[in-house]
């Protein structure tokens, strides 16, 4: 069977084992729109078919899964693990660049919404959490609720650090008293000094 792409045909076999963008998400506990950008990052190796469908090369994501059950527990490590969950590339480089001046040797962890920020939860457990509310896919008060459902010894290590009043924060509930607010235009050496808190609690 042969397929053309370019006037150049190609024959299927060509193709080493693959699976689709959505059941790569499915098997990495991300979104389709997650595992497109770590196509175009090279984080993943994929390609395009003559049709137009992108696929996923099966060792390219057994490579990923192994590669996150291969990290070192963050139990036990004097380093603190501090998950960022952020949209905005800037503000995420100002808050790593702000936190690793103050704990140079922490280790920090970067997921751009909800769904990925649970995915990197459930693959290794942070020391404390930052996250913004306002994210697409999932928005951040879904996703704080799954969170402390699903993995209750990060009650009052979670910090929402948000553009808004985090009024939003209410429909949390009960599970409200676990999460600390911030908004954005907090000064860095106030957000650094909640950050170690969270961390000594």
């Amino acid at each position: 069977m042969m397929e053309k792409t370019n006037d150049r045909p190609i024959e299927l076999e060509e193709f080493p084992p693959s699976m689709s963008t959505l059941d790569a998400a499915k098997r990495l506990g991300v979104t389709v729109p997650t595992i497109q950008r770590w196509l175009d990052q090279g984080v993943l190796r994929g390609w395009k078919t003559p049709g137009g469908h992108r696929r996923i090369a099966l060792s390219s994501v057994q490579s990923y899964i192994d590669s996150r059950m291969a990290r070192p527990s963050a139990a036990g490590k004097d380093e603190p693990d501090i998950l960022i969950i952020e949209d905005d590339p800037i503000y995420m480089e100002l808050l790593r660049e702000s936190l690793l001046e103050a704990m140079p040797k922490a280790r920090i962890r970067f997921a751009h919404d909800g769904f990925e920020g649970l995915a990197e939860v459930a693959a290794e457990l942070p020391s404390c959490v930052i996250t913004d509310i306002r994210m697409p896919h999932m928005d951040g008060v879904a996703m704080i609720r799954h969170l402390l459902t699903r993995h209750t010894s990060l009650a009052g290590r979670v910090l929402v650090v948000s553009a808004g009043d985090g009024r939003e924060l209410a429909t949390l509930g009960v599970l409200k008293a676990a999460v600390r607010f911030l908004p954005k235009s907090t000064s860095t050496e106030v957000l650094r000094a909640t950050v170690g808190q969270l961390l000594q609690d």
